[in-house]
């Protein structure tokens, strides 16, 4: 594949940009934030529940 001078100087100029990584890490980080959010929503919740009905193995009463 050939390239022309003036396709290799825009390839050059194109490298200023940061890459997809760096770009997409608010993305991801956010993601990530909101599912561990969610999880830890779900296993409080779990928690919460086997105290209530007296599934968890700890002896409350003494």
């Amino acid at each position: 594949m050939a390239t022309t001078r003036e396709h290799t100087a825009v390839l050059i100029e194109d490298k200023k940009m940061p890459p997809w990584y760096l770009k997409d890490l608010p993305r991801y980080l956010s993601g990530f934030a909101i599912l561990t959010a969610i999880y830890m929503g779900l296993r409080i919740y779990q928690g919460a529940f086997a105290v209530l009905t007296g599934l968890d193995s700890t002896e409350s009463g003494i």
